[in-house]
């Protein structure tokens, strides 16, 4: 999924800690601001801080649960990040050139791409009737599908055998789901024969309201 820097980072390390799974390690004090993280020295004796999810720690001795590299991601205001993986309120990200890094969840925001279709149908005289009666029970399901932002379908005055239809979903996922729920539902059956003129867009948006979160860093 690609996210938008929202605010500018810069890297503090400009030399990170890099360990291998098994490798020994010296742990010490766990960070008092952010959780999940301590502070560690590899057999090189590089210091940072590492995820306690990639260490086992010991009483005496300590080791590497994992592959582990601290390589921070620097970043620019509006630049577009691909986020492979999160952990603790950071985000192992790669932007445009293929450098990959940790960025601070905090300095990021995703892109939703929300789809809007518009256009209308024509229903035949034969299915007119049963297309009516159906209707209001769809628009009442559709409306109340995960990611539904607008539907509306409308008969006109002037046409009563066409309906103007518009609809806005969240995501790509969301719309597409509604047109598989759409295909396999009563509403689809008795529509099947029924003629479909339909614009579909997307756009591009920022979500404020999704960001990254797993705990803090």
């Amino acid at each position: 999924m690609q996210y938008q820097v929202i605010e500018k980072y810069t890297s503090a390390y400009p030399d990170p800690i890099k360990f291998q799974k098994g490798e020994k390690l010296s742990v010490g004090v766990r960070d008092d601001e952010y959780q999940g993280w301590v502070r560690v020295t590899t057999k090189c004796g590089n210091e940072g801080w590492a995820p306690e999810q990639y260490i086992n720690l010991g009483t005496t001795q300590s080791t590497a649960a994992k592959d582990y590299n601290a390589t921070e991601l620097s970043t620019k205001l509006g630049e577009v990040l691909f986020i492979k993986k999160v952990l603790n309120e950071w985000a192992w990200s790669e932007n445009s050139s293929g450098q990959v890094g940790w960025v601070p969840c905090k300095t990021i925001e995703p892109i939703i791409s929300k789809v809007t279709l518009e256009g209308h149908i024509i229903v035949s005289d034969e299915d007119l009737s049963v297309v009516l009666k159906e209707l209001p029970v769809h628009i009442q399901k559709t409306r109340s599908e995960p990611g539904c932002l607008v539907f509306n379908v409308e008969q006109q005055e002037y046409n009563p055998n066409k309906f103007m239809v518009y609809e806005e979903f969240t995501d790509e996922e969301a719309f597409a789901l509604h047109q598989s729920w759409v295909k396999n539902s009563v509403w689809g059956e008795i529509t099947k024969n029924v003629e479909r003129h339909y614009h579909v867009t997307k756009t591009n948006e920022i979500r404020t309201d999704q960001r990254v979160t797993s705990g803090s860093r």
